[in-house]
């Protein structure tokens, strides 16, 4: 009778924490269903969350596989596994990669389309271009998947509101019209730059252990440290004043790494423009993400964590 009770109680607390955490999970599916404008900083780096217009979609690990869940209007419409990295929400659906395939998902007709192969980045501007990048060049298509031009030599990419910019083998930072996609160099930058981010004139990136900006009208480059070092895992995003940072040390000594606590483990706000640094969470996050000026902490793992500020 006891173990019968114990058990009893084992499953309802079990059921509670369970219900708890789809409860909160939803409480921040629901707040994601509101978002209306578009961060393109936000597809900077392989992107596992976005959330536009009613649609909210992440991507998961799941052991060998990741999962991609599409939810419209808090109610979710689909689940993809598969090789899947890379969601973007334009077009009235969902474009993401499977296998560097690159697809679009339709939440009306629930169809997948295959949109382009080997594709190892993308990022979709203004529901009307496709930028693919493939075998250092970029692709530029149209949604129906019409070729319309070519640049070679890339590197590294972002792409803002205004212009795509990018750094080719020679580190050159080049702007790239959205009208007729015509060239222009800016300035020459670091090697080994990655996690562009464009936040007003300028364009932001890590270095080894610094944050480097770039004003865009003048090529002038600053540079201000992130009191860490290559030896953290660190992921960035921006807005028109600030860059938060999530760093986490790792021992990368061993054959597979491992977290090591650490006094700047946690999130980062960065004004850079003063440099002042102020500490927002204790927490750390393989992910942040920039929604409507509110800051998702996202772990691949788990999914959703955190709505940070």
């Amino acid at each position: 009778m006891k173990k019968t009770l114990s058990l009893v109680i084992f499953l309802f607390l079990l059921f509670s924490i369970f219900n708890g955490c789809k409860a909160e999970s939803m409480t921040l599916i629901t707040e994601l269903s509101s978002i209306k404008s578009v961060n393109y900083n936000n597809y900077s780096r392989v992107n596992n969350l976005d959330a536009y217009g009613g649609i909210v979609v992440f991507v998961r690990d799941l052991n060998l596989l990741t999962k991609m869940t599409i939810y419209m209007d808090s109610e979710k419409i689909a689940t993809i596994k598969g090789a899947i990295s890379d969601c973007q929400i334009s077009c009235g659906g969902v474009y993401y990669r499977n296998n560097n395939n690159l697809f679009f998902f339709d939440v009306v007709t629930r169809k997948n389309k295959l949109i382009k192969e080997n594709a190892l980045d993308y990022c979709v501007f203004n529901n009307e271009t496709i930028y693919v990048l493939s075998k250092g060049e970029i692709i530029v298509l149209d949604t129906s998947a019409t070729e319309l031009k070519r640049i070679s030599n890339v590197e590294d990419y972002i792409v803002s509101k205004d212009k795509l910019y990018y750094v080719d083998s020679n580190k050159m930072l080049k702007a790239v019209s959205h009208d007729d996609f015509s060239v222009q160099d800016i300035c020459k930058v670091d090697v080994n730059i990655f996690n562009l981010n464009v936040c007003g004139s300028k364009l932001i990136y890590v270095r080894e252990n610094a944050i480097v900006s770039v004003d865009l009208s003048t090529g002038e480059l600053n540079r201000m440290s992130a009191s860490v070092s290559a030896y953290y895992k660190m992921d960035i995003v921006c807005d028109v004043e600030s860059i938060y940072l999530t760093t986490h040390k790792m021992n990368v000594e061993d054959s597979l790494p491992e977290k090591l606590n650490d006094e700047n483990n946690g999130v980062w706000k960065i004004n850079y423009e003063t440099g002042e640094k102020t500490k927002i969470s204790d927490k750390t996050y393989d992910q942040l993400y920039l929604f409507d000026d509110i800051l998702f902490g996202f772990d691949k793992n788990k999914g959703i964590t955190d709505a940070l500020i």
